[in-house]
């Protein structure tokens, strides 16, 4: 009776089992194919905050974020926010705004360097910023002398809630930068103002500028960043979350990236003010004296 019942389970579990392996089978194949698309971008940061009393701060930072290539002459893209974290925190805590009134904070990439699997590095340059679309697109400094490996944006993978997808992103300095693979769900579907795809969120803020693969193989879109500033309602603070946007927006704003990278804006110097001149007193006549 025990060997019934033991046979039972066995003929039950084996579907499942099978379904597994063809699953990890399917992102094994896609891993393969697209992991060397999936680069480090490393960025030197400089940071300056000032506000009315305390005087101006300024400080350098060195970040790693993952980036998808998305071009055989090695157009990448990240999330904007990893490159312009400030502009995002001022309007994040715009609900603080009476509190930091006169807060002004500054942030500019110094250097930019992309790093391919095999560890290359490839100086570049940012030639396009999307802040709706929370995108910088980034082109190398020199022409490739060979194409780059890149994620097709033109096959695109079509999914629907709670179907499997498979993010590619990049590890840090500690595990070499090795591309890892992870096997997600679509959460939800975001349909307005355009449409987004939901991760779980206990796993997706670690992937932003990572692409996101159907099991078909299609790119279902990349990793952003998406936030709110709700000053309106005094009940709650800003919203921050991060969604997959799909593969045909990325590639709409692609096509408009230049080959130059876009010019930094240059402080503004303050002329100095011209000192007022001193009134000279009238000269008396002798006429008057008398």
């Amino acid at each position: 009776m025990k060997r019934i019942s033991a046979l039972v389970v066995l003929a039950v579990c084996m579907p499942f089992v099978s379904f597994a392996d063809d699953i990890a089978q399917a992102g094994r194949a896609i891993f393969d194919a697209s992991s060397n698309a999936v680069a480090t971008v490393r960025l030197v940061m400089s940071m300056k905050m000032s506000m009315p009393g305390t005087g101006t701060q300024e400080e350098e930072s060195v970040t790693e974020v993952t980036g998808t290539i998305i071009g055989a002459d090695g157009l990448t893209v990240v999330s904007l926010f990893s490159t312009d974290p400030a502009s995002a925190l001022q309007n994040f805590m715009g609900s603080m705004a009476g509190e930091l009134e006169g807060l002004q904070i500054d942030t500019r990439v110094k250097e930019l360097t992309i790093v391919l699997g095999d560890r290359k590095e490839v100086p570049g340059k940012i030639v396009l910023r999307d802040k709706d679309l929370d995108l910088a697109f980034i082109r190398p400094v020199q022409p490739a002398a060979e194409p780059f490996p890149y994620v097709d944006l033109a096959k695109a993978g079509q999914v629907q809630v709670l179907d499997h997808a498979l993010v590619l992103h990049r590890l840090g300095k500690v595990a070499r930068r090795a591309c890892a693979g992870s096997l997600s769900r679509i959460e939800a579907m975001v349909e307005k103002p355009r449409r987004t795809y939901v991760l779980p969120t206990e796993t997706s803020p670690n992937f932003l500028g990572a692409p996101v693969f159907a099991l078909d193989g299609g790119c279902i879109g990349m990793v952003v960043q998406r936030y709110t500033d709700t000053t309106s309602d005094t009940s709650s603070g800003p919203d921050m979350t991060s969604v997959v946007i799909p593969a045909s927006d990325i590639a709409e704003v692609a096509a408009k990236a230049p080959m130059e990278a876009e010019a930094e804006p240059e402080p503004v110097k303050e002329e100095p003010k011209a000192e007022p001149k001193e009134e000279q007193p009238e000269a008396s006549s002798p006429a008057s004296e008398a």
